[in-house]
């Protein structure tokens, strides 16, 4: 018996009850009766949904660090690819790269407590500035609260997946109906297909190795997209050696990764190919990587930006993560 047959047979039940009350005492003592059982069913309903949620967000969390863990093992702790070589002008000798999806701010302090990351840094590389998108405290925001309600039958596209982690938190707290991240190194490409595959998110997750300029048609047919691949140090965490006085992170920040044209014309390429009312998730906003590319794109005539007023629902609001969020910029294409 289905649901609708079922709340039928109850309103006839219901009925056949009344037919044996005989006068106005009984059904003022039966309505009574009534509405204090439907309250207890709801008290009950509700209680059973809040204990069905959060063992759902248990297994969920459960989920992302087996993953995390998984990945930690796949990578060294400075998340690079065999040979992969981030920062074009300097050397392990004087940078680190920690990812932030595996290693937050507490693991960070603890890896320089146990000598396996160099406990001399940078104050400037390790503050709040360096707050990215693919930390899981962003991420389960982005997904959980700024996006809810906006992913339903949607196409989300990762530019530069690297990881996997926005793949992952979009599958488990998003309704998107396709999660599609596109990597260029075949490195982490194969290693995200791994995850993919073994926590059985392969009905709605997608990597795609390629570079994004070959493939104009997925930025076009994306209604939601998040950018990352075009300012790296927003999306990680910068550890400078003491040794390295004249580094600049926040101020010289482009000169590690592309040429001033390519960033351009990367700009140019999703300004061109991203449909009217995508949505666009940036960190920071466009205006401030616009200017850093040296880029002339008029973003004003490209998008709109829309109004962030949603805090997170259960997450800790510390001044940290208050101050990460107000790093986040979400545009409408026009």
């Amino acid at each position: 018996m289905n649901s609708e047959m079922l709340l039928e047979k109850s309103k006839r039940d219901f009925l056949e009850i009344l037919k044996d009350l005989n006068n106005e005492r009984q059904l003022e003592s039966f309505k009574v009766f009534v509405k204090a059982a439907i309250h207890a069913k709801n008290l009950e309903l509700k209680t059973s949904g809040s204990i069905n949620s959060e063992n759902k967000n248990k297994i969920i969390k459960n989920k992302i660090d087996n993953i995390i863990q998984d990945l930690r093992e796949a990578v060294p702790i400075t998340a690079e690819a065999p040979n992969e070589n981030i920062f074009e002008n300097y050397t392990s000798d004087t940078t680190i790269h920690v990812d932030s999806f595996l290693y937050d701010e507490d693991d960070v302090d603890r890896l320089c407590d146990e000598g396996k990351l160099p406990s001399a840094y940078c104050v400037q590389c390790k503050s709040r500035n360096t707050r990215q998108l693919t930390s899981v405290f962003l991420l389960h925001f982005i997904f959980e609260t700024l996006l809810k309600g906006k992913t339903d039958d949607k196409v989300l596209l990762d530019i530069g997946s690297r990881l996997g982690g926005v793949l992952y938190l979009g599958y488990f707290y998003s309704h998107a109906k396709k999660i599609i991240g596109i990597e260029m190194n075949p490195f982490f490409a194969n290693l995200q297909k791994e995850i993919i595959s073994k926590y059985d998110m392969n009905d709605r997750v997608e990597v795609i190795q390629d570079d994004i300029l070959n493939q104009a048609q997925l930025v076009h047919s994306s209604n939601i997209i998040i950018m990352r691949m075009y300012t790296p140090s927003y999306w990680c965490i910068l550890i400078a050696l003491s040794i390295v006085d004249t580094l600049s992170i926040k101020d010289n920040v482009f000169q590690f990764f592309h040429a001033l044209p390519i960033q351009q014309r990367l700009w140019s390429f999703i300004r061109d190919n991203t449909a009217p009312s995508t949505l666009l998730i940036t960190i920071p906003s466009l205006e401030e990587q616009l200017a850093d590319a040296s880029c002339k794109i008029d973003y004003k005539k490209w998008v709109k930006e829309m109004k962030l007023d949603v805090l997170p629902n259960e997450l800790e609001m510390t001044e940290e993560n208050i101050e990460a969020l107000q790093s986040i910029h979400l545009y409408q294409v026009k």
